[in-house]
C-alpha cells in the first residue's frame, strides 16, 4: 500500500518593498506607541501630549486602523504590544524585541516645514531604529475631524514607508507624494483643502518584495 504525499498551499506572507528592505518576518509585526518622555535622539517624546484632545483609545485606534489598511492588502499580521519607553536607537534586534514594538509611534519636533512626519523602513544597518515613525508634535493632528490633518492618512502614507514603499508622484497609486488628507483627498502641508486632488486608494496588488544591500535614509512623509 502505498501512500500519497499531500501539500497545503499557504497563504502569501511576501512584505511588500520597492525602497528600502523586506521585513525578515511579516507575519509578526508589532506596534507601539511610546510614553511622554522616551528619547528620541536628544529630544521627548509628546505623543500623549499632542493627541491630547482625544481619549487614548480612538487615536491608538486610528493609527492601528492606518496599519491594518496596508495589513490587509499587503498580507501581512500586525499586532499591538506595550511600550517599555527606553530610548529609540536602543541596542536590539530590528524585529522582535519584545521591550517595545517593530514600528513605534513618537511625536518630536521636525524642524522642517516641508515635513508631517518621518518614517524609517526595515534595515538590518538600522537596528531597532527600523520601522520608527515621528510625528511633528508643531502640527495638529485630528482623529475624524476637521482643523488639523487627520491622523488615519498621516500614518497610512508613513506606514507605507515602513512597509518598503517609497514617495511616487503618481496619485493614482494610493502612496504618492501628496499626503492623504480628512476626508477625502490628498494635500500637501500648508496646502488648502480646496486645492486637493482626489485620494487615491490603497493598491490591491501584491508587490513582490526584493532586497536592497545599501542602508536606506529615513523617508520624509
Amino acid at each position: 500500500m502505498s501512500r500519497r504525499l499531500h501539500v497545503t498551499r499557504l497563504e502569501d506572507r511576501c512584505t511588500p518593498a520597492t525602497w528600502g528592505n523586506p521585513w525578515p518576518d511579516a507575519a509578526h509585526l508589532t506596534l507601539s506607541f511610546a510614553p511622554d518622555g522616551t528619547a528620541v535622539g536628544a529630544v521627548a517624546s509628546t505623543l500623549s501630549k499632542l493627541l491630547a484632545a482625544y481619549p487614548t483609545a480612538d487615536w491608538q485606534l486610528a493609527a492601528l486602523r492606518a496599519f491594518q489598511t496596508w495589513a490587509v492588502n499587503a498580507n501581512i499580521n500586525v499586532s499591538l504590544l506595550a511600550d517599555g519607553g527606553q530610548p529609540f536607537g536602543t541596542d536590539g534586534a530590528p524585529q522582535g524585541d519584545i521591550r517595545f514594538g517593530d514600528v513605534r509611534l513618537a511625536a518630536i519636533p521636525l524642524h522642517d516645514a516641508t515635513e508631517l512626519a518621518r518614517a524609517n523602513p526595515f534595515d538590518p544597518l538600522a537596528g531597532t531604529w527600523s520601522g520608527d515613525v515621528q510625528l511633528d508634535n508643531s502640527m495638529r493632528y485630528t482623529v475624524g475631524g476637521a482643523g488639523g490633518y487627520d491622523l488615519y492618512t498621516v500614518l497610512l502614507h508613513e506606514f507605507g514607508h515602513v512597509l518598503g514603499l517609497g514617495d511616487r508622484d503618481d496619485p493614482d497609486v494610493g502612496h504618492g507624494r501628496c499626503l492623504p488628507g480628512h476626508p477625502h483627498g490628498i494635500i500637501r502641508r500648508g496646502q488648502s483643502p480646496a486645492s486637493k486632488r482626489s485620494m487615491a486608494r490603497v493598491p490591491r496588488t501584491r508587490m513582490k518584495a526584493r532586497m536592497v544591500t545599501t542602508a536606506s535614509p529615513p523617508q520624509r512623509g
